[in-house]
């Protein structure tokens, strides 16, 4: 049996987790956390601010285990493209 949460209740849950949980501590379960973030933030959810986005993945990239992280290549490289591709847009060169 599944639970189908609607997505302002699941981001208000997210925001709740990202308080408690500690991405020094607890790398791979906040990992976990901003890929949530990352997927409602694309799909295009008003709540999720860039500078919220920018702020949850800076506090991440600064303060992850290298331990935890290193079997996580997938949700890590999740991560750094979507800072990428937030930095790319924000900049929105025109050549």
């Amino acid at each position: 049996m599944y639970v189908i949460i609607e997505l302002p209740n699941l981001l208000t849950i997210l925001t709740d987790s990202a308080k408690v949980v500690d991405p020094a501590r607890n790398t791979a379960s906040y990992i976990f956390i901003l890929i949530a973030y990352i997927n409602a933030y694309n799909k295009g959810h008003k709540t999720i601010s860039d500078v919220e986005l920018f702020q949850k993945i800076s506090k991440f990239l600064k303060s992850f285990d290298g331990r935890q992280i290193r079997y996580l290549g997938k949700e890590f490289h999740k991560v750094v493209d979507a800072l990428v591709q937030m930095v790319v847009g924000a900049r929105q060169v025109s050549l």
